[in-house]
């Protein structure tokens, strides 16, 4: 077992939360250590005082959405790996932006399990 991996997850929609912990709870591999906000003052807030390995970034929240949300985040902490979830992706060309802005990945919420979200963390963070 490796060292407690850090995650900010900011997601405004309590049952995909308990998915994404779920998922990250289910791997063999990693052990996790989750942090949530539902809006994006409240995970900066977070990144101000607690150092996180990676961000599981909602495309949607209540207080920002798409690209200016992205934006916020990595100028807050543009070392730190973000991985965009979307339920649909029928905004291909502003995730491809933000993917082209310094985003690691984008994952499908209604695709993801365990390894796939694991495996993306993983991935993330080794670039």
């Amino acid at each position: 077992m490796s060292k407690t991996l850090r995650i900010l997850l900011l997601e405004d929609d309590s049952g995909d939360a308990r998915m994404v912990e779920k998922c990250l709870q289910e791997d063999p591999h990693e052990n996790y250590q989750i942090m949530k906000a539902d809006r994006l003052q409240s995970g900066l807030e977070i990144l101000k005082t607690d150092p996180v390995d990676a961000i599981l970034l909602d495309f949607h929240l209540p207080d920002a959405e798409g690209y200016d949300l992205f934006e916020k985040i990595h100028a807050r902490a543009p070392s730190i790996p973000v991985i965009i979830l979307t339920a649909r992706s029928n905004d291909s060309a502003t995730i491809s932006r933000i993917i082209r802005s310094g985003a690691e990945d984008h994952l499908d919420k209604n695709q993801i399990d365990s390894s796939i979200l694991s495996r993306a963390i993983r991935h993330s963070m080794d670039r």
